[in-house]
């Protein structure tokens, strides 16, 4: 009777408590995370690489970025959970870039889409970060 009583308790931490705190405490996305990014054909069909820096201060998020365009810009936004949405903005570099960005993180890669805008474009934008991947090489460190 006693394991049953334990086993149910455990199910229902793990189904309904949880995800409430997963929810309450962010993942730590503090550091620097690289990887690539795709536009869709409505804009540009453009692909590159993108490496972002982001600080994270309780749920909030903040950072900048470096496109393989050469484009710089910033970010600020919130996390929740293994979630974050970020808006981003290039107001210098060889492009006018800005956009919501909504990211997800999955074993460690942070898989991100939304609408971005690039000059007189509008068009989606997805891409996958992750940290300590090595530019121009198959493997990440440690």
């Amino acid at each position: 009777m006693f394991r049953f009583n334990t086993a149910w308790l455990v199910m229902a931490f793990c189904l309904f408590v949880s995800p409430i705190f997963n929810r309450l405490y962010a993942a730590d996305f503090s550091g620097t995370w690289y990887g690539p990014y795709f536009y869709n054909e409505d804009a540009y069909g453009l692909q590159g690489s993108l490496t972002v820096s982001i600080t994270q201060t309780g749920n909030a998020i903040s950072g900048t970025y470096v496109s393989s365009s050469g484009d710089t810009g910033k970010l600020s936004g919130q996390a929740t959970g293994d979630q974050l949405t970020v808006d981003m903005e290039s107001p210098a570099g060889p492009f006018m870039a800005r956009g919501t960005f909504a990211a997800k993180l999955h074993r460690d890669v942070l898989v991100w889409e939304g609408i971005g805008y690039l000059n007189d474009s509008t068009g989606t934008v997805s891409g996958a970060l992750t940290r300590n991947w090595v530019k121009n090489v198959s493997h990440r460190l440690g």
